[in-house]
């Protein structure tokens, strides 16, 4: 059996943490076994899984913003004692900020050097001339150390591997669903609008992801304020956690939209609550790819998106892409969508028919 040590699981599930426990379910465990690395004392996402699949899960005992020195010796102590046990170290990351493991996996016998990028832009632009040097100073020499430390660079769109990679050659890795978990259901449709209270006639817009700058929440209920103005039968169903839901918290109570926003924070339904939505809204500054894109029209739910996510989100033609400084298109192609149940289903049997084309997600 050759064991793989993963980095980048975080404590929400994700992106990056549905990529990885997505190939982890369905990989032959026989052959090849995960385990996982984190550079954080948190609990990380799916640990309970990850145990009841086999995998080990370490922790760095010292965070590297807590002490980055201490940090630095444990990252080489667990390498020194733990390296040679593992055929490849796969690197997960949204940013080239950090890429230590790959230096000890390289000295201690790790010939299998993976670095993975899963985003297409910087998160936070500092107030600050001086920090944002900084930082670039640090990304480009990140970026450097990853070209020399790893044996092979994979990204999830060329845009993710353009923005991590500069010009280095890398492989694009297209991010894969488990297609059949998505699958529409009308009995699970009315299970769910039941449980969270929600009329039939009621249009539900659904978004799955971090309350975070990246992906514009607020965006989003800026598009709903226009809409109840039209019709006061929209709700927002809004699946995850971040910095951003305070304020989206205020806007809410500011503009009286409390009956038309539910916030679920982190769910493990996610795929069920698929089935309840109408409409799916990705408003998203920037993408690595938006593989919630990809699970919502498998779906067969009508996604109305920004014209920053990659095209490679594009498996079915039921997705439209918007400019973000055009709040009015979005608007109206929401607006004009007229919802239908059956054809929900005929766009899940269609993807499945055309799984060979779509191969590369389902």
């Amino acid at each position: 059996m050759k064991r793989i040590l993963i980095t980048g699981m975080q404590h929400d599930y994700n992106g990056i943490e549905a990529f990885i426990m997505n190939v982890y379910r369905n990989i032959d465990r026989n052959e090849y076994q995960f385990d996982f690395l984190t550079t954080h004392d948190a609990i990380i996402a799916c640990e309970d899984e990850i145990q009841s699949l086999g995998g080990h899960i370490y922790k760095v005992e010292v965070p590297m913003k807590e002490n980055f020195f201490k940090h630095f010796f444990a990252i080489k102590r667990f390498f020194k004692e733990n390296g040679k046990k593992y055929y490849a170290i796969h690197m997960n990351s949204c940013f080239p900020n950090y890429s230590l493991p790959l230096k000890y996996a390289k000295k201690y016998g790790v010939n299998v050097r993976i670095f993975h990028s899963h985003n297409s832009s910087d998160m936070y632009v500092s107030d600050s001339k001086t920090k944002e040097l900084v930082k670039r100073i640090k990304y480009n020499y990140e970026r450097y150390m990853i070209h020399k430390r790893a044996t092979h660079l994979l990204a999830c769109s060329d845009e993710a591997g353009k923005y991590m990679f500069n010009k280095n050659k890398f492989t694009v890795i297209k991010n894969g669903i488990v297609l059949g978990k998505f699958k529409y259901d009308a009995e699970i449709r009315r299970k769910k609008r039941q449980e969270l209270k929600i009329k039939d006639n009621t249009k539900v817009i659904g978004f799955v992801g971090r309350l975070q700058y990246q992906k514009n929440p607020m965006f989003l209920l800026k598009i709903l304020h226009e809409l109840v103005k039209f019709d006061k039968d929209y709700m927002l169903l809004v699946i995850g956690v971040g910095d951003k839901e305070q304020e989206m918290r205020d806007y809410i109570n500011k503009n009286q939209l409390d009956s038309n926003v539910t916030f679920l924070g982190r769910r493990s339904d996610v795929n069920d609550l698929y089935s309840a939505m109408d409409v799916f809204v990705l408003p998203s500054i920037f993408e690595g790819l938006g593989i919630v894109l990809i699970e919502a029209q498998a779906s067969g739910l009508k996604c109305v998106t920004s014209d920053n996510v990659p095209i490679l989100t594009r498996v079915t033609e039921n997705i439209t892409y918007h400019n973000i400084d055009n709040i009015d298109s979005w608007i109206e192609d929401i607006k004009k969508y007229q919802l239908d149940l059956n054809c929900r289903e005929n766009a899940y049997r269609k993807v499945e028919k055309e799984r060979i084309r779509y191969k590369k997600y389902c």
